[in-house]
């Protein structure tokens, strides 16, 4: 489980000013004080902006001698839990005609450059490395250059796995035949341990070019088996994210009906609902896509702000603009017991561009 620590600092009572929280001027009179340790002295005389002379009571700050409230304030961390890591499992299709193109003509080899295994490699790998907000795992089939599939991952599930992943396509050419309910029903008893063990999420990412085969007998057409094996994988709580590589699948109602059983279709407008690739950038887009679909970007917190209106939340030290609309930047969750980030905001979190967060709780202005 990741987490981003996010500092809030908030007015509180006798607590000692972290930097980075809103200072004030002290005032003569009962609320005395300034902000730093303070003085002994605790007859209210003016306070400064340090805290080293006359503070209003021993602390610097907080209840003066006679009841009254100074204006100080403290900081209080808070450790905010951004959520399970998603666990994403790419389900890779490595059958032999992933050696010809896009339009299934056939090539010099799997390793010509516009082949569709080398278009989806390239993707694949230059997404698992760069996301770091998921934990990334691969499998691919066949396994034996028929119709078998992996019974474990060629890469488990787990942080920091790209270099893993590239290792594991780099060495790899297509091969076989299409074992696709095979493949899933494989992917869903290795996640099967895992479930009730460490809370993450589970995903599928199917990502094929044709239509499943190694049905009864070994061969023929297995579209039933396949769209049998996404609905019991989401019936065990895993939902199947479909990708359909290439120009002609052959294959689109029975790819069309695993999305939806899946249950995280493409909503797009006017478009199927699989995600159909072409290109290596295709595929980079999808992948994003979904890791926009399955990674958070709303932060709770354990307390809602005693002044809403005086919290200033940062990225990677830069200030996110407060945006009641929603199209870039953050908002209060309801009743202000949530940070949501929107637009590009939350795109950066969910692509892991960001790696830091915090708010500072200014201190009220002085009346």
């Amino acid at each position: 489980m990741r987490r981003l620590l996010l500092s809030l600092c908030v007015a509180t009572l006798g607590t000692s000013l972290a930097a980075g929280c809103g200072t004030t001027v002290g005032r003569s009179g009962h609320s005395g004080g300034g902000v730093g340790s303070g003085g002994n002295n605790n007859n209210g005389n003016t306070g400064n902006n340090n805290g080293s002379n006359n503070g209003g009571g021993d602390d610097g700050g907080g209840i003066t001698p006679d009841g009254g409230i100074s204006n100080n304030c403290g900081v209080q961390n808070f450790m905010l839990v951004h959520g399970n890591t998603p666990d994403l499992l790419i389900v890779q299709d490595r059958s032999g005609s992933m050696s010809d193109d896009a339009n299934d003509n056939p090539l010099s080899g799997a390793k010509d450059p516009t082949s569709k295994w080398i278009q989806m490699v390239n993707a694949i790998e230059q997404v698992v490395q760069t996301v770091n907000t998921i934990d990334w795992g691969l499998e691919m089939f066949s396994s034996d250059g028929q119709c078998g599939a992996p019974m474990q991952p060629d890469v488990p599930v787990g942080a920091n796995s790209g270099a893993a992943i590239k290792t594991a396509l780099d060495a790899s050419t297509p091969n076989g035949l299409t074992p696709t309910a095979a493949a899933i029903n494989a992917a869903v008893a290795y996640f099967g341990g895992m479930i009730d063990n460490d809370g993450h999420p589970k995903y599928l990412l199917l990502a094929t070019d044709g239509e499943p085969n190694c049905g009864a007998g070994g061969f023929g057409a297995d579209d039933a088996g396949a769209e049998m094996a996404v609905s019991a994988a989401a019936t065990a709580g895993i939902h199947t994210f479909v990708v359909g590589i290439g120009g002609n699948t052959g294959a689109d109602q029975t790819l069309t009906t695993m999305a939806m059983d899946g249950l995280e279709p493409n909503t797009t407008a006017g478009q199927k609902p699989y995600y159909s690739v072409s290109s290596t950038q295709d595929l980079v887009n999808v992948l994003n896509t979904v890791a926009g679909q399955i990674v958070s970007c709303s932060y709770a917190l354990q307390m809602a702000p005693q002044n809403p209106g005086l919290v200033s939340i940062q990225s990677n030290g830069m200030t996110v603009p407060h945006d009641t609309t929603h199209m870039d930047g953050w908002d209060y969750g309801p009743n202000d017991l949530s940070i949501i980030f929107y637009g590009q905001a939350c795109k950066d979190l969910q692509q892991g561009i960001t790696t830091s967060v915090s708010a500072v709780y200014a201190c009220p202005p002085v009346s």
